[in-house]
């Protein structure tokens, strides 16, 4: 595989460094990276600059009244430039609270790359869902209930076309 971003277990020689801190959650996690910025007197522009980040970028990622979150374009930069990286460890303690509350998945279930193929859909793919799902719950429905229901689909309709044409 090309991809080696993700490497699911890593070796001893990897894991180097003090543990900063241990995080459950986003709200940990960003007091965490605001603890490692203030340790090291980084400001938030500095930060910016580092990690290739637009100006203030940063200020409203990891400022207290939280206006942008980490995403897949931020976390990795935000991370470097900061100097540490995220490491999943098992927690026994939440494995044992919730693990027997789980139902193991049936591995012939499984369908891989699900998401990859959503992400592949046009706009014609999902419309043509909706006009099967619609139809499919009509299917279901009295004669009376389906009347209302798409009165109230073109009604919906409707009000897109003069709101479009009011611009």
């Amino acid at each position: 595989m090309g991809d080696n971003r993700i490497s699911m277990i890593p070796m001893p020689a990897d894991i180097d460094g003090r543990v900063l801190a241990t995080v459950t959650d986003y709200a940990g996690m960003l007091a965490a990276l605001r603890d490692r910025a203030d340790e090291l007197r980084l400001s938030r522009e500095a930060i910016d600059q580092v990690a290739g980040l637009p100006s203030g970028y940063s200020g409203k990622i990891l400022g207290i009244g939280q206006v942008r979150r980490l995403n897949l374009i931020s976390l990795g930069p935000v991370l470097g430039a900061l100097g540490v990286k995220l490491v999943m460890v098992v927690d026994g303690a939440a494995l044992k609270q919730f693990g027997s509350r789980s139902a193991k998945r049936h591995e012939n279930r499984v369908r891989h790359g699900v998401l990859t193929q959503l992400m592949m859909r046009n706009r014609k793919d999902f419309s043509l869902m909706g006009k099967v799902g619609g139809a499919n719950s009509r299917r279901y429905m009295s004669a009376e209930q389906a009347s209302k229901l798409g009165r109230k689909a073109i009604k919906a309709r409707w009000r897109k076309v003069k709101k479009h044409k009011r611009r």
